[in-house]
């Protein structure tokens, strides 16, 4: 299901009917839209936009999931007022799906909060977890948690990161590894990654401006071609 104004829906509708007919989308016409460049209040009061009706359907059961390129916070507090949180999580996160040589990793939070109370890092290793056991081809194997520190080794860091390596270690519901520092994080041995929003925002936007700034970026989308890991990316 497409949702969109009246001219982007036209648009859509015609190069899909080009390239593979789509005769299987159906198409919904919004009256309006969300600008990149709107207030998160200004996209709570646009109840007609195309990312709140898209996050209504999904809340009917009418789609599974909901995609967009758009304002990222926008859809963020959208999505909170239309589907809500789950009873034992204080606030959504957002996660991506990074391709390593030993396999994707799931990172988060990578831009939602900037929380770094204990309680915060049980909930994004919890959420994590589920994450990625059900898009990563792990079989029965549990995904193992690790927590993005300044060291690998125990007790590394500020006391809110110890605080939080402390209750992770204790927790039953996850399968948590340690501690990953920087230059482990594409080559760590667990399938999931925590850190603030902060932290891993920075990383995640860090990797490949670095790429592109010394010419790196071809070069790491062939191996990941080759690797067949490029669906990740």
């Amino acid at each position: 299901m497409l949702f969109g104004t009246d001219s982007a829906v036209r648009q859509a509708r015609e190069r899909l009917r080009r390239t593979s007919g789509g005769s299987e989308v159906q198409y919904r016409m919004c009256p309006s839209a969300v600008l990149m460049t709107a207030s998160v209040r200004d996209a709570l009061r646009m109840r007609q936009s195309t990312i709140a009706l898209g996050l209504e359907a999904v809340g009917k059961g009418q789609c599974a999931a909901f995609f967009s390129a758009g304002n990222t916070m926008a859809i963020y507090a959208v999505s909170r007022r239309r589907l809500g949180l789950l009873s034992d999580i204080s606030d959504a996160a957002l996660a991506v799906v990074v391709p390593a040589r030993c396999g994707p990793r799931v990172w988060l939070d990578v831009g939602i909060s900037e929380d770094r109370s204990p309680d915060r890092f049980r909930e994004l290793a919890h959420m994590g977890t589920a994450y990625a056991a059900s898009i990563l081809a792990l079989g029965a194997k549990r995904p193992r948690v690790g927590l993005i520190n300044v060291g690998d080794e125990p007790g590394k860091g500020p006391q809110f990161l110890r605080d939080a390596e402390r209750l992770l270690r204790g927790d039953p519901v996850i399968s948590f590894g340690g501690n990953v520092e920087g230059n482990g994080l594409f080559r760590s041995p667990y399938e999931v990654i925590v850190g603030d929003g902060l932290t891993l925002n920075v990383i995640l936007k860090a990797v490949p401006a670095f790429l592109e700034e010394f010419g790196f970026t071809g070069r790491v989308l062939r191996w990941a071609a080759g690797h067949r890991v490029v669906r990740w990316l």
